[in-house]
Parts: C-alpha cells; sequence; structure tokens
C-alpha cells in the first residue's frame, strides 16, 4: 500500500546533452518499487541534442512523477549554480536522492531501501551505498568506485578520500535549514556534492551500505572527465573554503589536498616545458608545507617510474 499523506522522496536530476544516457536514467528512476510518494525532479540545462525530448516523452508517461524544466538558456554557463540554486528549492520530500542525466540506479529497491533505513535512524543525516564505475571509452574495465562497507563514516574520511559518487545518496531535506546551509551560497565553492555531504555530516551521523545499487559513467563531456587547468585552480580556493566554513578538523586535509593539487599543476607545466609556471606552484606548494610537497612529489616521481 503506498503512503501518500506526505512527499517522501525528491529526486533531483541535472541533465545536459545527454541523449545517449537519459533514457536508461530515467527508466531507472520510474520503476523504483516503493510505499510510498516520490517526484523525479529533471533539469534539462538547454540541451542543444535530442535531450529534451526524450524527458518529454518520459513526461507524457508519467505525468505524476516526472516535473521537468526545460531552460532555454544554459544556466550553467550565466555562472549560476543548478543543484543549490535551482533544483534543491523545488524540492518538497522529507528526503532528497541525486542521479545525473547520464548515470542511473540498478536496483528497483534502492529507495525504498534507503527510506527505510533513515526512517529507522533519526541519528543518520545522509546514506550512500557502493556503485559501479562505467569508463565509456573502455580504458578501464568496471569496477567498485570505492569499496564501501556497512558502517559510519565521518565527514572527514568522505572529504578526504572523494569515495561517494552521487547516484548513490538519499539525505534529509531537513539539513538545508541548518546553520551551515549558506555554504551554498560560497562563491568560491566550486563541488556542490563535497558540500552537500560536509553540511550532512555537521547535522548527524553519515552511513555507508555495501549493496551495489548504481552506476556512476565516466565519459568525454562528463563532470569529471580529463585535465581542466582553470578547474584545478579553482579547487584550489575551494579546498581552502572548507576549514573556514565546516571547522579546524578538515584543516589537514585540505592542505594535503591543496598539496596535490599544486604538484599535480606543476608537473603538467614541466610536461609543457613551461619551467615558469612549474617553479611558481612549486613554491605555493612548499608554501603551504614542505613536508607534504616532498611526500607528494616522491609519489609521483614513482608512479611514473
Amino acid at each position: 500500500m503506498i503512503r501518500d499523506d506526505i512527499m517522501m522522496v525528491s529526486v533531483v536530476c541535472q541533465t545536459y546533452n545527454h541523449e545517449k544516457y537519459i533514457a536508461e536514467c530515467l527508466e531507472s528512476l520510474v520503476t523504483q518499487k516503493v510505499n510510498f510518494r516520490y517526484e523525479i525532479l529533471v533539469h534539462d540545462d538547454a540541451s542543444t541534442d535530442k535531450t529534451a525530448d526524450i524527458i518529454r516523452d518520459f513526461e507524457k508517461e508519467y505525468p505524476v512523477l516526472i516535473k521537468p524544466i526545460y531552460q532555454r538558456v544554459n544556466q550553467w554557463s550565466l555562472g549560476n549554480k543548478v543543484f543549490s540554486g535551482i533544483q534543491l528549492p523545488r524540492c518538497t520530500g522529507k528526503y532528497i536522492a541525486i542521479c545525473e542525466g547520464d548515470d542511473y540506479w540498478t536496483d528497483p529497491l534502492k529507495l525504498q531501501k534507503q527510506v527505510d533505513l533513515l526512517e529507522r535512524h533519526i541519528e543518520y543525516s545522509m546514506c550512500f551505498h557502493n556503485v559501479i564505475e562505467h569508463w565509456d571509452d573502455g580504458q578501464k574495465e568496471d569496477c567498485c568506485f570505492s569499496n564501501i562497507v556497512d558502517r559510519e563514516y565521518s565527514g572527514l574520511e568522505i572529504y578526504k578520500n572523494w569515495i561517494v559518487p552521487t547516484a548513490s545518496v538519499v539525505f534529509r531535506r531537513s539539513i538545508l535549514e541548518s546553520g551551515c546551509s549558506d555554504c551554498f551560497l560560497n562563491p568560491h565553492f566550486i563541488y556542490g556534492d563535497i558540500v552537500l555531504f560536509l553540511l550532512a555530516a555537521s547535522c548527524g551521523k553519515i552511513m555507508g551500505m555495501k549493496e551495489v545499487m548504481s552506476v556512476y559513467r565516466r565519459h568525454e563531456g562528463g563532470a569529471v572527465f580529463g585535465y581542466n587547468v582553470n578547474r584545478i585552480i579553482r579547487s584550489l580556493e575551494h579546498h581552502k573554503q572548507v576549514p573556514l566554513v565546516f571547522g579546524k578538523q578538515y584543516e589537514m586535509a585540505s592542505k594535503e589536498l591543496r598539496v596535490s593539487l599544486l604538484i599535480s599543476l606543476s608537473f603538467y607545466y614541466l610536461k609543457q616545458n613551461n619551467y615558469f609556471l612549474m617553479m611558481k606552484y612549486l613554491m605555493l606548494s612548499s608554501g603551504i608545507s614542505i613536508k607534504r610537497t616532498l611526500l607528494c612529489i616522491s609519489k609521483k616521481i614513482k608512479r611514473t617510474i
């Protein structure tokens, strides 16, 4: 029997030029077997391919579930934050789940299992699970994104190791009303998922689940693909802000991540024979921590030997 007294889950789905993937994504969302109401909030960011047409087909077939926005102008290019600025404010569910348009869920009981867990444990603000990482170009074999087990995970552990794909997450909407929720307005934060996870950690406990229930797809044009110098430079400020917003417990991890990024930039410019920029980023890294810089260089050299 379906509980229809409240909207239990809002599923947010951001998409742009995902005509190859969006049907598989939406099919995995509409076929969830649950005993509660849920909604699927799709945001198409002015796709130039047939993504919007595919969404409209699903909207016609599932008018109660699918609630789309079809942008005429790409919001990302305007500097607008789609996830935190457009999608989250229109969520009405007690819980919020995430699935990007190029990812998909593999277990029709995924939502039910995660909601049941959060309903039983009010101390948990968020839960997540194992996912399969799939490379479209075949450069790597499918494997688990990270080896999650059934236990609690700290915000620090999640921040340091980047172990939570968004397609695995369900969290309480109430965390968006906490004192730190204005962190989404910080212009220096570029990884909204990490900000969300640290916000959840500041509001309660986070539980991992060992079950594999979704696929995280890597492909050209995806959110994380290739080497982007400008994004890495912006990442430096992102990580610098983390301990300032979420607390000193993240300060050491922030330094480690920034050193790693700076060494990465230094080696990149070394390969480009740009010795000025190589030395610039090497010096910046040493300014944060000479010890960590030397350790990071050592690891880089070992990987290239």
